[in-house]
């Protein structure tokens, strides 16, 4: 307990003494400092710890490999995915289709232009179907003096299958025209009178034909067509025609490689030649095929091919191998915007009264009727897209032809020796040949 007294008084003595003596320094003064020298401060040098320090370790620990094991176990989960459901999409209105359809129309100088379209099924692969068309005019043309009116009926039929695999078709049909050569030049028949009430202008042609096609969907033989046509007139002109063109496919060197082949034969005769004298015949026939391979590659298409036929003139007993390139190119120089394309072709082209009948109405039945020799055609261009609906097709180049059909205006008669009731209706300068 005396101690803890002498504690107490010796701190209370040094708190009375350290009091005082801040009261009696309170007022220190002033002092004048003059700076003789400015400070300049100076950085001490500093050492770059090393990036791989040394270490001083008698032995380093060596660093131990770590296996970890996953024990896994199966959970169950009660968790059910909900199903998706497709997003709404507007349905556009469903198009409505008819198995029928009939249309008429007329016009002036009694026009008539009708058709009837008529399909039926038998069953889910079967089916028949017919069209009828007709066009007519009654004529009346201002200042013409022969009767000018024509017609032009026809029927088709046809009976068909179509499956998955396979799909065929047979084709019947007739066509019956009538035409008039009205274009006679009236000054230069104004010196004989009463001549045009013994000219018959009328010019009947009728067209019955019958064909089918074949098509199959796996095998090398694709398709298959077969058509035989009767054209004749009122004037004793006949011809017949039988066309065959089966087409083959198959994959070879890692390409497609086509090949169609060609049968066609056409006989027929006219009874006079345009000078009255003798009749003219003539007949044909053509067997050949053509084989062809397409190569693409990036922007690059290649179509590579030729026609070999064997050509032979029934009537002059004449015969010809003929083979034609068929070439095509197309390069995308610019994507679609411009593309660049080339080629050379040839062929063999098969005329008919038919044909030329379908050409031209106002023939006269008295053609020279020759095959069209096709030597080459090149070509070499650009096309392309400017824009959505606008497109371009710059096109030139070189073609050789023998034989090339064309239509010369037969000549009128000699007005001084023409006597009425001599010469058939197309003899008067109001019909075409050909050359």
């Amino acid at each position: 307990m005396k101690i803890i007294q002498n504690t107490i008084i010796l701190l209370l003595l040094v708190i009375f003494q350290h009091s005082y003596s801040q009261k009696k320094d309170e007022n220190i003064g002033t002092e004048v400092v003059n700076v003789v020298k400015a400070y300049s401060t100076t950085i001490s040098d500093a050492f770059k710890v090393k990036d791989t320090p040394s270490l001083e370790d008698d032995e380093n620990t060596k660093k131990e490999d770590i296996k970890y094991n996953i024990f896994s176990f199966p959970v169950a989960s009660t968790f059910t995915p909900s199903k998706g459901k497709a997003a709404g999409v507007d349905k556009s209105k469903k198009e409505r289709l008819f198995s029928n359809y009939a249309s008429l129309g007329v016009g002036n100088y009694g026009t008539i232009l009708g058709e009837l379209y008529l399909t039926e099924n038998l069953n889910s692969n079967q089916y028949v179907g017919g069209i009828l068309r007709h066009h007519s005019s009654q004529g009346g043309i201002k200042d013409l003096v022969l009767n000018d009116k024509f017609y032009d009926t026809s029927i088709d039929l046809t009976y068909g299958s179509q499956t998955k695999a396979s799909s065929w078709n047979l084709d019947l049909g007739y066509k019956n025209q009538m035409y008039n050569w009205y274009g006679i030049n009236q000054d230069y028949f104004a010196t004989v009178p009463n001549i045009y009430n013994s000219i018959d202008p009328k010019h009947n042609f009728n067209t019955l034909y019958l064909g089918g096609n074949l098509g199959l969907e796996k095998g090398f033989f694709k398709t298959a067509n077969v058509k035989y046509t009767r054209f004749w007139d009122n004037n004793n002109s006949l011809e017949n025609r039988l066309v065959i063109k089966p087409n083959l496919s198959f994959n070879a060197f890692d390409t497609t490689i086509k090949t169609n082949f060609i049968i066609d034969h056409l006989s027929g005769s006219f009874k006079k030649d345009y000078s009255d004298t003798s009749e003219i015949k003539y007949g044909y026939t053509n067997v050949g095929f053509n084989p062809s391979f397409l190569f693409a590659k990036d922007d690059l298409s290649i179509n590579a091919g030729a026609i070999i036929l064997y050509s032979s003139d029934t009537e002059n007993n004449l015969s010809k191998f003929h083979v034609y390139p068929q070439v095509n190119l197309s390069y995308k120089l610019v994507g679609d915007l411009m593309v660049f394309s080339s080629g050379i072709e040839g062929n063999l082209e098969q005329n008919s009264y038919q044909e030329f009948a379908a050409e031209n109405l106002f023939v006269s039945p008295t053609l020279n009727i020759m095959q069209t020799d096709k030597v080459y055609d090149f070509y070499a261009g650009l096309k392309g897209k400017l824009a959505g609906n606008v497109s371009y097709n710059v096109k030139g180049g070189i073609k050789n032809e023998k034989n090339a059909t064309l239509f010369k205006s037969n000549a009128a008669p000699d007005v001084a020796n023409l006597s009425l009731n001599q010469l058939a209706g197309f003899r008067y300068g109001n019909s075409f040949n050909s050359l």
